[in-house]
């Protein structure tokens, strides 16, 4: 199957568990990307990068985003002030 959701309504889905991962660390990012269906699991993987295709099986997509998830939240704590 394939979501049926925008593109915007998929990347709102990472900027909640990017949330959700910021706020309560791993029992976050686990609780946020469980609340998402397979479907736009692999989505969202599409959408931030992790795959090419939509056709990957939803534990690599899971994996990609967590890191998608991490590198964020990396490149977000070395932003100068104000920025």
């Amino acid at each position: 199957m394939v979501s049926n959701k925008s593109r915007d309504e998929i990347l709102k889905l990472f900027e909640n568990v990017l949330e959700a991962t910021k706020v309560h660390g791993d029992a976050g990012y686990a609780a946020g990307i469980e609340k998402i269906t397979d479907e736009d699991v692999r989505a969202l993987a599409f959408e931030v990068g992790v795959s090419e295709s939509k056709r990957i099986s939803t534990k690599k997509a899971r994996e990609g985003i967590r890191k998608r998830i991490q590198e964020s939240l990396l490149l977000s704590s070395h932003r100068p002030p104000g920025i």
